[in-house]
């Protein structure tokens, strides 16, 4: 296995100071006491211990840096719903020169990412995927990394991304040249029923999507549009009227489209499958719920339980990246512990990637399996 096909999964820590005139004063307090831990373990194996650590910070007057981290727990007795999705996708499979059957590839890979995903992380209770996007459904009493926020969105798009990554080679023609970029957002629904309507609407939405882009491809592809003629058609049409242009125009029938496309791919724990969620029988057959549900057409409510947390203005903010499973990662590419000249190459260029694309970082710091 190479170092291309296994990535090294990451979590992502926030850490917020305030009160301090000096941003070097900061970041020199953070320095020191990661060489102050590197110096009492100098004699030591080194291996990652949290309660080793901690109890080698409680000894240091630098300790009270710890205070400042975020953790955001989510509250208990609600799903999680954790959403991953590729930024400009369509832009990414260009830049990669996909081009025949791209959402279809995109499509597959995604499916088996999910699937790998859910494998690794036995929390989620269903997923589903659609376009550019996938939904993780996390276990109502979950207590995944004690349900703090930044840690659940942090290592599940790690591992998702590196997934991706990984199964790029099995389903596309062309090598991956562009890295794509993924991002995420949490919604916490406190009922059955809005888990219910969630899933719902995301279905739709996935509908309408597949509608349009299955409408304009085909205009070009088959009824030999431009692609400025194409958007020309279907702008301000409704459902019937896409449907009647795929017909009319392109002797497509809608209906016989792949049930994948239209309805997405939705991921069980014992079985995927392309159910519909607004029908009784996904809910009473394949994941009954708690409380009693029903059909809906009422779904507004549901951006309220959108998460939207900020960082408070005028304040440093410490992003700390950790390795994952490193001992594993470090193992399996033959690293050798503490310092292999490769894995410090590797985190280097890492940073500087980091950096060049996120001009407002102003400095980087990395030590042992974190920066």
């Amino acid at each position: 296995m190479t170092l291309s096909t296994y990535l090294l999964e990451t979590k992502i820590e926030l850490r917020c100071q305030e009160g301090f005139n000096s941003f070097k004063y900061v970041i020199l307090q953070m320095i020191k006491l990661h060489l102050h831990l590197l110096k009492k373990a100098s004699l030591l194996y080194i291996k990652r211990n949290i309660s080793q650590t901690k109890s080698i910070m409680a000894l240091t007057k630098f300790e009270y840096v710890k205070s400042f981290e975020i953790e955001n727990k989510l509250e208990p007795l609600h799903w999680v719903v954790l959403s991953v999705y590729c930024v400009e996708h369509k832009e990414f499979l260009k830049q990669n020169n996909v081009k025949n059957g791209s959402e279809i590839i995109f499509r597959q890979i995604m499916s088996s990412v999910c699937s790998e995903v859910m494998e690794e992380e036995k929390e989620i209770a269903l997923g589903y995927a659609y376009s550019n996007i996938v939904h993780f459904i996390l276990k109502r009493d979950t207590y995944l990394f004690k349900r703090r926020e930044y840690k659940l969105l942090s290592n599940i798009i790690s591992r998702y991304s590196s997934a991706f990554i990984r199964n790029w080679r099995n389903f596309a023609e062309t090598p991956l040249c562009k890295i794509p970029t993924f991002n995420g957002e949490i919604n916490l629904l406190p009922q059955d029923q809005c888990l219910r309507d969630f899933v719902t609407i995301e279905q739709r939405k996935c509908h309408f999507i597949n509608l349009e882009e299955t409408t304009l491809r085909n205009l070009v592809n088959i009824a030999k549009l431009s692609s400025t003629e194409a958007l020309e058609k279907v702008k301000n049409t409704n459902e019937g009227q896409k449907n009647e242009l795929l017909f009319s125009l392109c002797n497509i029938n809608y209906n016989n489209e792949p049930v994948e496309a239209k309805k997405g791919a939705i991921f069980l724990r014992n079985s995927n499958d392309c159910a519909n969620f607004i029908k009784n029988e996904f809910w009473e057959s394949y994941f009954p719920l708690t409380q009693k549900t029903e059909k809906n057409f009422k779904y507004d409510y549901l951006s309220s339980f959108k998460r939207k947390n900020h960082i408070l203005p005028h304040t440093f903010l410490v992003v700390r990246i950790d390795g994952k499973g490193f001992s594993k990662f470090s193992a399996t590419h033959k690293f050798e512990k503490p310092n292999d000249r490769r894995s410090l190459n590797l985190m280097n260029h890492a940073a500087i990637t980091v950096m060049k694309k996120f001009p407002i970082i102003k400095l980087s710091y990395g030590q042992s399996d974190e920066y």
